[in-house]
């Protein structure tokens, strides 16, 4: 936009004339793309864009009208008048500065009409109770809303698969893990007891990469409800990034922070011994761990002397080979309670995003919807029904509920 408000280069050839018609009809057809992009910009981006758009507008225009009246711009030659180009742009403004000022206003009956759809889908129900709706009935929920958004498309909601939570009955593994453990986290425990397990002596490499296999599907629906509610939402996404950084490690190499799970199941120690050696190696490396990886340490630390105080108190003449089993059975009483959150995660989906993201944050829930039906079928009734909102995304109240 240099060469229209140019006031002192003489430009009188047809190059130079040529170049300054074309930088105007390159202004207006950047004022026509940012006209279709406008009204998914929020109200105060929209105002401030239309303010430099505006001051920009105003100079060339003034700057071009200058060199007319000047004689420094001759353009006889050209078919179509400068003065085309002046009306073009002072037209698109207005245009602009008038959707400006109503698209607040747009926007704002928007949301009204989204928020009756949204209470007529749940039958007037409240955010906070949309988490408790049957499998079906948010499934008709959601394709309301896609619906609302355009009558014309088919809701892409399809058939997902995971691993099986049948065996999920009571969550008694939640109430096993006291959360001052964890620090209200879902997947750290579950890391932590995934990684205890590749430790156990005298424990198939099958059934050990089963369980690895389920965890790591788990971890995927786990962590979306843990991004989903705002509640202690630093602490949560901090303790979620340890996890994450711990899980690659065991996953790919069966290791934990460096420790070598698989050697350490085939040193011949005895389960206790093994356990202990667990221990001892997260309390030496709490004082010399800095953040994310000390979150990960204290879970180990206290989850595995939990397990060795249990276990030494334990007078079942085949704990030993029970062990496995209990532990894997906590891990999907954990994973149950947590993906019991995942209906609510899939209302607030398609709820709580900003107006301008909203159509593909309700198209990405019903993708999820699609991929956890079969999760949703298993856990049948056995959502945490008495919780609600960020109660029910919380492992703390989740622990205390089953106590």
């Amino acid at each position: 936009m240099k060469l229209p408000v140019d006031l002192t280069t003489p430009m009188l050839t047809d190059v130079d004339l040529g170049a300054k018609i074309s930088s105007q009809v390159f202004m207006i057809i950047v004022m026509g793309n940012f006209l279709i992009s406008f009204a998914s910009r929020n109200n105060d981006e929209s105002f401030m864009n239309i303010l430099a758009l505006g001051i920009l507008v105003v100079t060339i225009v003034v700057d071009v009208s200058i060199e007319l009246q000047t004689a420094q711009l001759d353009f006889v030659e050209f078919f179509i008048s400068p003065k085309f180009y002046i009306f073009s742009m002072l037209m698109l403004l207005v245009t602009l500065s008038s959707l400006a000022l109503t698209n607040p206003t747009i926007k704002r009956y928007m949301e009204f009409k989204y928020n009756e759809l949204h209470e007529t889908a749940c039958e007037g129900g409240k955010l906070e109770e949309a988490g408790n709706l049957t499998h079906q009935k948010l499934k008709e929920v959601v394709e309301k809303l896609i619906l609302g958004h355009d009558r014309n498309r088919k809701p892409p909601i399809c058939d997902g698969s995971f691993g099986d939570l049948s065996h999920v009955s009571c969550y008694k593994g939640v109430a096993d893990i006291d959360s001052s453990q964890v620090l209200n986290s879902w997947t750290m425990p579950v890391v932590t007891l995934t990684s205890i397990v590749v430790a156990l002596p005298n424990v198939e490499s099958q059934a050990v990469d089963r369980l690895i296999s389920s965890v790591c599907e788990g971890l995927v629906y786990a962590g979306l409800g843990e991004e989903s509610f705002s509640s202690k939402a630093e602490n949560m996404l901090n303790l979620k990034c340890a996890a994450d950084v711990v899980w690659a490690e065991v996953e790919l190499y069966r290791k934990w922070l460096g420790e070598d799970l698989r050697k350490l199941s085939l040193e011949g120690k005895t389960i206790e011994e093994t356990i202990q050696t667990l221990v001892d190696i997260a309390h030496d490396q709490r004082s010399a761990t800095e953040r994310p990886n000390v979150l990960a340490v204290n879970s180990m630390y206290k989850i595995s002397q939990t397990i060795l105080k249990d276990y030494e108190g334990n007078t079942d003449a085949d704990k030993d080979g029970n062990l496995f089993e209990q532990l894997s059975v906590m891990i999907a009483d954990i994973f149950g309670a947590c993906l019991s959150n995942l209906s609510s995660v899939v209302i607030r989906k398609c709820y709580c995003s900003a107006i301008e993201e909203r159509e593909k944050s309700v198209r990405r829930a019903a993708r999820l919807l699609g991929e956890i039906e079969e999760i949703l079928e298993i856990l049948g009734n056995k959502q945490l029904t008495c919780l609600s909102g960020d109660r029910a995304a919380d492992i703390e109240e989740g622990h205390v509920y089953m106590m």
